[in-house]
């Protein structure tokens, strides 16, 4: 018996398809890998702007109260409003440009906690290591009295109470790239009567 005819014999050319079936699942796998980690970062960019929505709402919230709480002390009974809200801060009277005056830029806005004494629901954002301090704030308008403007028309009560309109910004954590503004604002009113 001959040796080298029990030898298995060499091939005489290799084929290479099992390397090119193990290149292709591994470019889906990558592709696969790629996908999965832009959803799940989309989803947690999601998570944080609802969360830094719902820190805005409840931060404009409380400052609307505190705006009703300021709205039956004596400083709003005393009557001195005036169009830009600087007399005193944050009383306003209502606006006769059409543009209401929560919407004007040189309306003059009441911090938080600054009239009532409340604590103030501050939020700090950071971006870049920095961080500024945005407080909630509110305007109070002068609706008139109750009965006689158009927004109160429809109460029915004594011609001496007057109705008060409470406009209410709060802020997010998240800032934007000038890492000083708020990304996330909520902005609430309420009409009030006393």
């Amino acid at each position: 018996m001959n040796r080298l005819n029990s030898l298995p014999r060499p091939a005489s050319r290799q084929k290479g398809v099992s390397l090119l079936a193990a290149m292709i699942f591994l470019i889906v796998l990558s592709l696969l890998a790629i996908v999965s980690i832009r959803g799940v970062t989309m989803q947690e960019r999601m998570a944080g702007n609802t969360q830094d929505w719902n820190l805005a709402f409840q931060a404009t919230e409380s400052t609307l109260r505190d705006g009703e709480a300021d709205a039956r002390s004596p400083r709003v009974g005393g009557g001195l409003f005036n169009a830009d809200c600087s007399l005193f801060a944050g009383l306003c009277a209502p606006s006769t440009t059409g543009i209401p005056v929560w919407q004007t830029l040189s309306a003059t806005w009441v911090n938080y906690g600054s009239q009532t004494g409340a604590n103030n629901p501050s939020v700090v954002s950071k971006q870049g290591g920095t961080a500024t301090t945005t407080k909630s704030r509110y305007l109070i308008e002068d609706l008139g009295p109750v009965g006689g403007s158009l927004v109160v028309r429809s109460y029915a009560s004594p011609r001496d109470m007057r109705a008060y309109r409470t406009t209410a910004k709060g802020f997010g954590n998240i800032a934007n790239s000038d890492g000083v503004t708020p990304a996330t604002n909520a902005t609430l009113q309420s009409v009030y009567v006393y």
